[in-house]
């Protein structure tokens, strides 16, 4: 069954091996800027889905800038599944206070 918590810096490795297969971008996953961006921090989470003990998907939310200067959120999905082609999507938003 799948389970969802926080992500931690120790999941950093995990998050980088789904980024490079959703997004095909091995430039992405730099393990160190993954560890960094899961620093607590105002304007950002990171949550993943957990499948027994293997890391299947991670949902990242932070906040950015509009073209026209509004903050908003953005959100980051990428999820594997078994025998199949990992899956990916960009959600954007404006934020709300």
């Amino acid at each position: 069954m799948i389970g969802f918590r926080l992500a931690q810096v120790e999941d950093a490795q995990d998050i980088g091996t789904l980024i490079e297969q959703c997004f095909q971008d091995s430039s992405s996953a730099n393990i160190r800027q993954i560890q960094e961006s899961l620093a607590p921090a105002e304007g950002r989470a990171v949550s993943l889905a957990v499948n027994d003990a293997e890391t299947v998907g991670f949902v990242a939310g932070f906040t950015t800038l509009s073209p026209e200067g509004v903050q908003r959120w953005e959100i980051d999905l990428g999820f594997s599944r078994l025998k199949q082609r990992p899956r990916r999507c960009r959600i954007k938003g404006q934020a709300t206070r």
